[in-house]
């Protein structure tokens, strides 16, 4: 008789990106207090007398919602630096109110790799962690900064369904984004696009390149207009019907987004952890207006036939570079 065996692995909960996709505004990544900064997707380079800080709504790892909802009780913070400064893991509570978790000074002529541990358990009621950085008379560059948890659960992939109508560049945006990032990517099996329009994605100029990109991971699938609810089914339907046995996680996502596959990586990362099967709802920013929250997440009414109403219509259009929540 077989009996499992359980293998420690350190999966990717969050990284810290320094720049944006298209044009959303950096501060929604990094802060710089002072100085100036030279900045990449997935680095910094800290001019003399700079501080940056990542208590942003991109830069935070949401410790309270991890402790709540989560396996997940240690972070291991992995980045690169080098250069000369100051590294500083911070976290706060349901008042905001920061205090440091670790200090590490950093003097490296090379690049090196450094590893910091901190715990989550004083998050409760609310909070968050980032990272801070500061230098005086040098430049530090960091970069490569990824949190980090232990788990023993088997992995499992996760398939996206989008639903389309008649938007096809939009839709292709979004797949070709997807494409790009290949840490995104590897944790996918499958990207179902529904298309229910008449104006088809497989028919605009780049999308053949975008096919080759992804390859067996997309499946386009056809059909007559059946509204989101026929096409979300749709693909739901492929997903369960792809391989008897199979488990997968399922991703829903609009075709006319703006989509920050960040976004895609922390929420698997929070179900792979998740103390029991969760659905996990996004949240949305304004695409004209990207620092402005447009929904917190929502909730459904089961007892009558509408949209989904805000978790928090409080949060509703707030303005996540001057404010941002810290309650869980």
């Amino acid at each position: 008789m077989s009996q499992d065996v359980q293998i420690s692995q350190e999966l990717l909960i969050q990284r810290v990106l320094f720049s944006p996709i298209g044009s959303a505004p950096g501060e929604l990544y990094r802060e710089v207090k002072a100085g100036w900064v030279d900045s990449t997707r997935t680095s910094v380079t800290l001019k003399p007398q700079t501080e940056l800080s990542t208590s942003t709504y991109f830069g935070r790892v949401p410790a309270a919602y991890l402790q709540r909802w989560t396996t997940v009780r240690t972070l291991v913070v992995e980045l690169t630096v080098q250069g000369q400064g100051t590294i500083e893991i911070v976290g706060d509570d349901v008042t905001g109110a920061p205090r440091i978790l670790e200090r590490r000074a950093v003097t490296s002529e090379q690049e090196e790799q450094i590893r910091i541990t901190v715990t989550i358990d004083k998050f409760l009621d609310g909070g968050h962690i980032w990272l801070d950085a500061f230098t005086a008379s040098h430049e530090l560059t960091v970069a490569d900064v990824r949190f980090l948890a232990t788990s023993e659960r088997e992995t499992r992939k996760t398939s996206i369904v989008i639903c389309t109508f008649n938007r096809p560049t939009d839709c292709l945006a979004t797949i070709a984004t997807l494409a790009d990032d290949p840490t995104a990517l590897d944790l996918l099996d499958h990207i179902y696009v529904v298309d229910q329009g008449n104006d088809k994605v497989e028919a605009q100029d780049g999308y053949a390149a975008v096919a080759e990109s992804l390859g067996d991971k997309l499946v386009m699938v056809h059909q007559r207009n059946l509204g989101g609810a026929g096409g979300f089914t749709r693909g739901l339907f492929e997903i369960t019907g792809a391989a008897e046995g199979a488990h997968t996680n399922v991703l829903f996502m609009d075709d006319d987004i703006r989509l920050e596959p960040e976004t895609v990586v922390r929420m698997i990362a929070f179900e792979q952890h998740a103390i029991t099967p969760t659905i996990i709802g996004g949240q949305m920013l304004y695409l004209y207006h990207p620092t402005h929250l447009h929904t917190q997440a929502e909730t459904a009414d089961l007892g009558r036939l509408r949209a989904g109403l805000p978790a928090d219509e409080t949060a509703h259009n707030v303005d996540l570079t001057k404010k941002l929540p810290h309650a869980r």
